[in-house]
């Protein structure tokens, strides 16, 4: 049986097939927090979805389907900020000790209503620089994009 991670954004998608779960989940979030720290310093504030299952790839034909690409692009969309946020798939792996200072359990915001989820702790890194680089996004928004830059600002921890 072949398991895959599904990360889902709305342009991009990547899957990675995994010998060593919880190995295999940390270091796609490692570097998923990279790629996010980049684009937010870069005024390109993106989210995602990670999800996980079997799914069917044809990479020549660029064919891919399965639950957890449905599952992934489906709490992307629901997503209100510019997070990583973990499909209940991935519950069981994100309870262990060796993950948990990657990731947040936190009140949420989605388009149904706030509700607990685990996210990347995409930000607490370098907690100050990771806000300036938010704030300078939100001077070039308005109306619903900033709801997600206010959304994103409320779950970083207030101090470092």
């Amino acid at each position: 049986m072949k398991i895959f991670f599904i990360l889902c954004f709305p342009i991009v998608l990547s899957f990675t097939l995994l010998n060593d779960q919880l190995t295999t989940f940390k270091q796609l979030c490692k570097t998923l927090n990279k790629v996010i720290i980049k684009s937010i310093s870069l005024g390109i504030p993106i989210k995602g979805a990670i999800a996980k299952g079997e799914f069917t790839a044809d990479i020549a034909k660029l064919l891919y389907f399965g639950q957890p690409l449905i599952d992934a692009y489906l709490l992307e969309e629901s997503l209100l900020s510019y997070n990583i946020i973990i499909h209940h798939s991935l519950e069981s792996i994100c309870k262990q000790n060796d993950i948990k200072h990657l990731i947040l359990d936190v009140n949420t915001p989605l388009r149904g209503g706030n509700s607990n989820h685990f996210i990347l702790d995409t930000y607490g890194a370098d907690l100050e620089n990771n806000r300036k680089a938010i704030m300078n996004i939100r001077e070039t928004v308005s109306d619903s994009p900033r709801r997600y830059i206010d959304n994103t600002l409320h779950l970083l921890p207030k101090k470092a």
